[in-house]
């Protein structure tokens, strides 16, 4: 009985046992423990710590912020040329279409001028026009030739900067080396400058011719027909005597101004002047001994850029060109104003040529 208790509580024990030691249900997955993390060895630990103090690595990593930053300005900047060039390009083209149109309105007023000339000069032919108004309009066809040819000066300097602005843009873009873009450029802007040049000289020789025909025609109009009646009477005569008189002219750093007061005061009639306050500022030196009034008058013409002009009520002083009306102070000195017209004669016209 003992033993028969004996085996039976064993049995138990190995069922017990066997129970324990069975795999879960089917329905349940297997549990596993986490691995236990691995201690980094002593290699990695000296190469993460090299990485992060290392001097070179450290200087490298600030050039390389400094490359990011250096980056970004350079976009920053070559956005900016890009849209400043746009707007530069834009008012280049508006400038060579106002150039443009400048020179055809000069090619139309020289067209204009051409044809006047051609009727001046058909009505001076049937003497139904003195000889005058064929010089001055051959006079107005040379400053419309003149005009033409600025205008022309001003459409290649236009050109010029048009080319200047649009040789920029493809290095801007890289689609060139800059040297390429160099090269046309100055070979555009040598072959606009020579050019311009070229039309500049041109211009300065009509401008020229225009002076000189200026000069002949104004000759012709005073001598020829009488432009304006001399001033007559007390006041005239004593202008006359007053401007033959000799004297010694001394003058060093003198004051405009204080000039024409002097020379007022020895004339002895009265000037009006119209000189602006700051060109009568302007300092001057001249000396003349035992010259007449009238020449110490034109000396002060040609130092001071004045012109001195005979009127009814005595001298006029200007700092720009006399009325047409007003006799000039050297012309009325010479008597030349009197050339075809004697006293007393005043009503009557000139002869036609």
């Amino acid at each position: 009985m003992r033993r028969t208790t004996v085996s039976a509580l064993a049995a138990v024990l190995a069922l017990a046992g066997h129970a324990w030691g069975q795999a879960p249900a089917a329905g349940s997955p297997p549990q596993k423990a986490p691995p236990a993390a691995a201690k980094p060895t002593q290699l990695e630990e000296q190469i993460a710590q090299a990485l992060r103090e290392n001097p070179d690595v450290r200087v490298a990593e600030a050039k390389m912020r400094e490359a990011e930053a250096e980056l970004t300005r350079a976009r920053m900047i070559v956005v900016q040329k890009v849209v400043a060039l746009q707007h530069s390009a834009e008012a280049a083209a508006r400038a060579v279409n106002v150039a443009e149109a400048r020179v055809m309105a000069a090619d139309a007023q020289l067209q204009l001028a051409d044809r006047e000339r051609s009727r001046a000069e058909e009505l001076v032919k049937t003497r139904a026009a003195p000889q005058e108004i064929a010089d001055v309009s051959r006079a107005k066809l040379a400053q419309a030739a003149a005009n033409r040819e600025a205008a022309r000066a001003d459409l290649l300097s236009a050109k010029a900067d048009q080319a200047k602005v649009q040789a920029e843009l493809p290095y801007l873009l890289g689609k060139q080396p800059r040297g390429v873009a160099q090269a046309e450029f100055a070979n555009i802007s040598s072959q606009a400058v020579l050019q311009s040049l070229h039309e500049r000289e041109k211009l300065e020789a009509e401008q020229q011719k225009l002076y000189l025909s200026r000069i002949h025609a104004a000759e012709r109009l005073f001598l020829g027909t009488r432009l304006t009646q001399p001033p007559q009477g007390t006041l005239a005569d004593k202008i006359r005597k007053a401007l033959d008189t000799t004297n010694n002219i001394s003058l060093r750093d003198q004051p405009l101004g204080d000039v024409l007061a002097h020379l007022q005061e020895m004339a002895g009639v009265p000037f009006v002047d119209d000189v602006p306050r700051e060109m009568k500022a302007k300092k001057i030196t001249l000396r003349l001994d035992g010259v007449p009034l009238g020449a110490a008058l034109q000396a002060v013409e040609d130092v001071a850029h004045v012109h001195f002009g005979v009127r009814d009520y005595g001298v006029l002083v200007t700092d720009d060109k006399l009325p047409a009306s007003v006799l000039p102070l050297h012309v009325f000195w010479k008597g030349l104003g009197d050339a075809k017209t004697k006293p007393g004669e005043g009503d009557k016209e000139p002869k036609k040529p």
